[in-house]
């Protein structure tokens, strides 16, 4: 994974932890998708962790969006944001044609990629019949939280994991509590080091 690394904003742990969990999900019907991918390590991750599935990314590829009062921790890195789900902070913001070229570079057909291009408040309300075993949520603020959580997250299997990349942000843990409530909350497991979280959805 040491290639990877290189093209992951996160640690080896972090692809570790998504590759484990993909690796679980065999028997479990649909597809992958992250949402938020920066620089696309993780879709190759979870290709190699299961060839055969397709791998979804959604982004905007402008940058992460405006954040809000509730991004405790951007909004005392770089001042107030006007919360615009479709104006880029200027944040991580990696095109598609980099993310497509290091996943060629890696020796992946981006034929086994589906590149859903916008944003999030735009493009994931126009999902049709999609399923997913895996739907990994990397996309920092709390208002694309809202978002990717009331599209996504029921559009994953039973028995497949919702996989949480920013743990350690107010903004992602607020709107998780708010989608999920105190009882649903306490079940992600949790990796404190890594800042990962995952769910198994059980019913």
């Amino acid at each position: 994974m040491g290639r990877l690394q290189d093209i992951t904003l996160g640690n080896l742990g972090v692809l570790e932890f998504t590759f484990d969990l993909c690796r679980k999900v065999a028997d479990i019907e649909g597809d992958f998708c992250e949402a938020g991918v920066a620089y696309g390590g993780q879709l190759v991750n979870m290709h190699l962790a299961d060839p055969i599935r397709k791998v979804y990314a959604f982004d905007s590829f402008l940058g992460i969006a405006q954040h809000n009062e509730k991004d405790i921790e951007f909004t005392t890195s770089y001042g107030a944001g006007n919360g615009n789900p479709r104006e880029s902070n200027g944040i991580t913001a990696i095109s598609l044609e980099i993310c497509k070229n290091n996943i060629t570079q890696l020796g992946c057909s981006l034929d086994n990629f589906v590149f859903v291009w916008g944003w999030f408040i735009d493009t994931l309300p126009k999902l049709t019949d999609e399923k997913f075993s895996i739907v990994r949520l990397d996309c920092d603020i709390y208002e694309s939280y809202v978002t990717c959580l009331e599209h996504l997250y029921p559009r994953l299997s039973v028995g497949g994991y919702l996989i949480i990349d920013d743990w350690h942000l107010s903004g992602c843990k607020t709107a998780l509590f708010e989608y999920f409530g105190n009882d649903k909350y306490r079940e992600f497991v949790v990796d404190e080091f890594l800042g990962n979280a995952y769910l198994l959805k059980n019913e």
